[in-house]
């Protein structure tokens, strides 16, 4: 198990802050620097502050209420966050097929997305 020490260490950019550099010896801080890193490369094109979203973090089928209006539930992880991790998380955890995360997006969102940045999100890691 983690220590709860390690998820605040993670948040930090640690190769650009002076704490950064106290903890870059730390084994936890290590073996979790390499998935870090490909995620930064990966998703660094696509920076863009207006992403950056109150979001539910945690959308699968079970966290709303469908009626006459959608009611969302659990909303312990919520938080800022780029919009497109959410939409990325629900449509992986749901198994959304082609077609219906075209119908997801459609329904969620009126601005157009950027579908390579989403798609990025979606990838696993190597």
């Amino acid at each position: 198990m983690l220590s709860s020490r390690l998820s605040i260490k993670l948040i930090l950019p640690v190769s650009s802050t002076a704490i950064g550099r106290l903890l870059e010896n730390d084994p936890e801080v290590k073996l979790f620097s390499p998935f870090f890193r490909v995620i930064r490369q990966n998703l660094a094109g696509f920076a863009n502050p207006n992403d950056i979203r109150f979001c539910h973090n945690d959308l699968c089928y079970g966290h709303f209420l469908k009626g006459k209006t959608i009611i969302f539930l659990d909303w312990e992880l919520a938080g800022m966050n780029d919009f497109y991790s959410d939409l990325a998380a629900f449509i992986h955890f749901q198994q959304l097929d082609q077609a219906q995360t075209k119908l997801f997006l459609q329904a969620c969102t009126s601005t157009s997305l950027n579908e390579e940045k989403l798609n990025n999100h979606q990838r696993e890691p190597p």
